[in-house]
């Protein structure tokens, strides 16, 4: 893809893709772990920045740990970060291949990221070991019928 028309996320993208603070976001680009550019004075990152991120062994471990405190905390009915009457969390495995796991987590990135999908908070770990893509997503239920659908297009 060109570069120049490549879709830039900012920070706030970020954050909402991997449920961190906008502050841990910024924390992560001052250690070196997220790179990215400045473009008109403000932090913008390719698709490519953020899967290099998220590949990283210290942000996978964190982003694992606090994702399995949040299923344990939607189980003991404590998850308050979904608004709504009705939350669910799905949790789904795909056994696949590497490359067409980062294909389904990048168009949930692109829907996340332009809000067709709101309200949807979801994590995606990838094990060579047992070429088993996970998926935990925190949406109201009619969202996560729409992410469901999605993956099996």
């Amino acid at each position: 893809m060109n570069n120049s028309l490549e879709q830039m996320y900012t920070v706030e993208d970020i954050a909402k893709m991997t449920s961190l603070t906008d502050r841990t976001i910024r924390n992560y680009l001052r250690s070196g772990l997220l790179k990215g550019r400045k473009i008109g004075g403000q932090w913008r990152f390719s698709l490519q920045d953020i899967k290099d991120f998220l590949d990283s062994s210290k942000v996978i471990s964190k982003l694992s740990s606090e994702y399995k405190q949040e299923v344990l905390d939607f189980i003991d009915n404590v998850n308050t970060k979904i608004a709504g009457e009705r939350q669910s969390c799905v949790i789904v495995d795909l056994y696949m291949e590497h490359d067409k796991a980062n294909r389904i987590n990048e168009k949930l990135c692109d829907e996340t990221a332009s809000d067709t999908i709101n309200q949807m908070r979801f994590y995606y770990e990838y094990s060579e070991e047992y070429q088993r893509a996970r998926f935990i997503i925190f949406a109201t239920p009619d969202v996560s019928m729409k992410f469901l659908s999605m993956i099996n297009e």
